[in-house]
């Protein structure tokens, strides 16, 4: 249980890593800066190339835990940035920011406590602690740390030190998510803040994995995450909705698809090529998903669709009616299927858009196939759908 609770907290910690990126970049000082995760530092801020800020995440489950003379966080920390400074003492300047941010409590005698920024700030009465606790620990987990911040000089220990900023107290994994609400609230309306967050946590978690399996060689821009933030809230205006799935491809092992294919009769029963009915399907799967997120997202309510499926069945309706009025009994199948083929080309090139700034074509179409799928046979594209899906087997299955 103690190996499964540790991994557990590591995993936590790698996502509050994430996360609280996220919510560094989203800060109005920083828009103008490039992030890396996992290069220099957990997270690392850089202007035009130039490292400004290194900072050092750590998270606890335990909300009670202390940043004590100590602590395992902090003496891990203060290694890692001794190392730096041994050996590239260049990289430290006085613009650079070293910044330990914990979900713990800096203790009010303790070092950490005068390292953080405030009035009780003290580099000098800092240090002198962490030397004095150094001397005498025992710890043998941090005896490595001890050593190599005992080899630096007391100038550049002072100098580290001073670059140091501890911010305890800081929100866990858990809480940062209303604190990244706080800074997207501007941005969009308040009854759809929570798809604006779950769309801009989701981009920002592949853009991180991107990033990562790219070793951090390239930087992710305040910029860019400024316009993705821009791009979701315009797709949250009333008269618009965000697309989601564009790149998603149908799992036909899935319930949507499997065994729930009248849609696909229907194109069948116009001959097209495998390719066609796969890009059909890819329509129709990407519709039904996307819908059914809309409306477990409160962004779009049943009446509503309901509303503009009832348009598309109009607009079909009157299309169908044109291309079939001079079908007779007489017709060859030929004839019949070249017809169909006519009211399909036209269901693909449709405008008839959910919204008027929704213009996502996998929305028109999948919806169409949507309604083709309906075991009522009320809509499709052969002139004679009706009576042939009528003798199908699948169909017949479905409307059982």
């Amino acid at each position: 249980m103690t190996n499964l609770f540790s991994a557990g907290s590591s995993a936590l910690g790698y996502l509050f890593q994430i996360r609280y990126a996220l919510y560094l970049i989203l800060s109005e000082t920083n828009l103008d800066k490039d992030i890396r995760i996992e290069s220099l530092d957990d997270v690392s801020f850089e202007k035009n190339g130039t490292p400004i800020e290194l900072i050092q995440l750590k998270h606890h489950i335990n909300k009670s835990a202390t940043l004590t003379n100590g602590c395992s966080d902090l003496w891990k920390t203060i290694r890692v940035w001794s190392e730096t400074l041994f050996h590239q003492g260049n990289l430290f300047n006085e613009q650079i920011l070293l910044t330990l941010v914990t979900t713990g409590v800096a203790p009010e005698n303790a070092a950490t406590n005068f390292m953080k920024n405030d009035a009780n700030r003290d580099s000098e009465k800092a240090l002198d602690l962490l030397l004095e606790f150094a001397e005498i620990s025992t710890n043998d987990a941090n005896k490595k740390s001890y050593e190599i911040f005992k080899k630096l000089s007391r100038e550049d220990q002072l100098k580290l030190i001073k670059s140091i900023i501890i911010i305890d107290q800081s929100p866990n994994i858990f809480d940062i998510s209303a604190q990244i609400k706080l800074k997207l609230a501007f941005a969009t309306r308040r009854k759809t803040l929570n798809a604006l967050y779950e769309r801009v946590e989701g981009w920002w978690l592949s853009k991180t994995i991107e990033h990562l399996l790219g070793n951090s060689q390239s930087s992710i821009s305040g910029f860019e995450v400024q316009d993705i933030v821009h791009d979701y809230a315009e797709q949250l205006h009333p008269e618009s909705l965000p697309i989601d799935y564009y790149e998603l491809y149908p799992d036909w092992e899935s319930e949507i698809l499997k065994g729930d294919v009248l849609f696909i009769e229907q194109l069948k029963l116009l001959e097209l090529n495998k390719k066609s009915i796969d890009f059909a399907a890819r329509d129709y799967y990407r519709a039904f998903i996307q819908r059914s997120r809309w409306i477990k997202d409160e962004l779009l309510y049943i009446s509503e669709l309901e509303k503009y499926e009832d348009k598309l069945f109009d607009e079909w309706d009157r299309n169908f009616t044109k291309a079939t009025r001079f079908i007779s009994s007489s017709s060859d199948e030929k004839t019949l299927i070249e017809k169909g083929i006519e009211i399909l080309d036209w269901m693909n090139d449709s405008k008839n858009y959910i919204r008027s700034d929704c213009t996502e074509s996998y929305v028109v179409r999948g919806s169409y196939h949507i309604l083709a799928n309906n075991a009522l046979l009320t809509l499709g594209w052969h002139p004679n759908f009706k009576e042939l899906l009528a003798q199908n087997e699948t169909y017949q299955e479905k409307s059982s």
